[in-house]
Formats: structure tokens, sequence, C-alpha cells
């Protein structure tokens, strides 16, 4: 008797152990990553246009594997102790890419070196928090590096990877 339990049990547990991983997938679509890298285009965009809580907005284009139309509002901008010295300012802010299949929601964190007539040098992370259409449910992150002022305007280039459900 006890043995016919026991062979019970461990036969419940190894049919769990197979069966749950299979069925975990089952109604939940498994989320499509390709990689995207490409080159961003910009400029400074001005009121009224820009509703940013700071007072800075960009606009432009990201070409290449994510391809659209962007403008991208401030929602910080936080100097720290060494930005007297070295120039250089933190930010975040929201990204909205429009695209022929949808618009790209990004959160945007990064920094870039504020002084007056140096070559604006910056690099953030974007973290894709959803979108609409093909991008409704998107996710991933993006890596920004390039150049920005606001007599130039900006070019940067961007790696990463986007998620579709």
């Amino acid at each position: 008797m006890f043995r016919k339990r026991v062979l019970l049990v461990i036969s419940t547990i190894l049919l769990t152990a197979v069966a749950l991983p299979l069925t975990m997938g089952i109604g939940q679509a498994q989320a499509k990553c390709k990689p995207v890298k490409g080159h961003i285009v910009s400029e400074l965009l001005m009121a009224p246009e820009c509703t940013s809580p700071v007072g800075l907005c960009t606009s432009g284009r990201f070409i290449g594997g994510i391809d659209g139309d962007f403008v991208f509002i401030a929602t910080s901008l936080i100097p720290h102790q060494d930005t007297q010295v070295t120039g250089v300012v933190h930010y975040t802010g929201d990204i909205t890419i429009s695209t022929r299949h949808g618009d790209i929601f990004d959160k945007d964190a990064g920094a870039f070196n504020s002084i007056s007539g140096s070559t604006g040098d910056l690099g953030a992370v974007s973290t894709i928090t959803g979108g609409t259409g093909r991008y409704a449910g998107a996710s991933g992150r993006i890596r920004i590096a390039g150049t920005f002022t606001p007599e130039e305007g900006g070019d940067s280039k961007y790696h990463g990877e986007l998620c579709t459900p």
C-alpha cells in the first residue's frame, strides 16, 4: 500500500513537471523580438508644440530598423554636484515614434553635455513601454549615443531590441 502511494505521488509530480511548462503558453502569444539599429536626426522643438514641464522638447526622425518621425518631451532635467565642472545634466522624458504601422512609446533616460559651444555629447537608454497598431504591447530597449545642441540639432545612432506580441 505504501509503495503504491509513493508511486502515485512521484507520478503526479513528474506529470505536473512535464505538463505545466507546456500549458503555460496557451492563450498567450510569444513576443517576437528583433534587433534594431539606425540613425536619429533631431532639432529643438519650441512652444507651443513643446508641452514639457521643464521646457525641453525635440522632434525629428528615426531611420533604420525603426523608421518614423518622433517627438521627445523632457519630464525632468537633473543637474548634479559635478555639473558645473563637467557640464553634464541628466534627464528623463517620453518619446513617441510615429511609424506607418503605429506609434511606439518610450521612456527615455540619459545625460548630455550642456556647456554652451560644446559638441553636446549625449547617451541614453530608452525603454519601450508600448504602442499602437502593430506596436500595441511592444517592449524592449534602445541605446542612443550621439550629439545634440540647440543650434545644430542632433545626430545620433541607436541600437537595441524591439519586441512585439
